[in-house]
């Protein structure tokens, strides 16, 4: 509705809360990540009442990569499809929100769900396109920068680099298609 009249500063806002929940860079991801963990723990660590912690499950405390989708897709937030898309990409597709959230069991060991209705065919394709790369990609001579006798010059830590960086390109590029 901001978008629809025209209330620039509402949407700017709305905005830049929706892209604080995404992750845009890799240290991002990471600090993401560690949050959703130390608050797993807090689930499991609550154990008596089958994972909830203050009366909510992991999964309704963290952003859910299907409603994110659609609203980047629908309202022009490209920046958060690509870590929308990584997380959809982890989530096994028999783990539907809608299910999880009328039979909580599901839910007892901190599993992720996604809004699957919400996608739209070429959401599916780009997701297919997504996991499909990240298996044929090839990781093993990407990541030798981690071995120091692989990464015996600057020359060749940069060949890396520029080969972790095309990746990500190229992960955006299918999550905007």
């Amino acid at each position: 509705m901001a978008t629809k009249y025209e209330m620039d500063s509402l949407r700017s806002r709305i905005v830049s809360q929706v892209q604080a929940d995404w992750p845009t860079s890799l240290s991002e991801w990471d600090r993401f990540e560690a949050e959703a963990a130390a608050m797993a723990g807090d689930h499991e660590d609550a154990g008596v009442s089958g994972y909830l912690f203050d009366g909510v499950y992991l999964d309704d405390r963290l952003p859910e990569p299907g409603a994110a989708i659609r609203l980047a897709i629908d309202f022009d937030i490209p920046q958060i499809l690509p870590a929308a898309f990584y997380h959809l990409s982890r989530i096994d597709p028999r783990w539907d929100w809608d299910e999880c959230h009328g039979n909580y069991d599901c839910l007892d060991d901190n599993r992720r769900t996604v809004k699957w209705q919400l996608l739209h065919a070429t959401d599916f394709r780009r997701l297919l396109l997504f996991r499909d790369y990240i298996v044929r990609f090839d990781w093993e001579d990407t990541l030798k920068w981690k071995h120091p006798k692989t990464c015996v010059s600057p020359s060749a830590c940069r060949l890396v680099t520029e080969q972790i960086v095309q990746f990500g390109k190229l992960c955006a590029t299918l999550c905007t298609m």
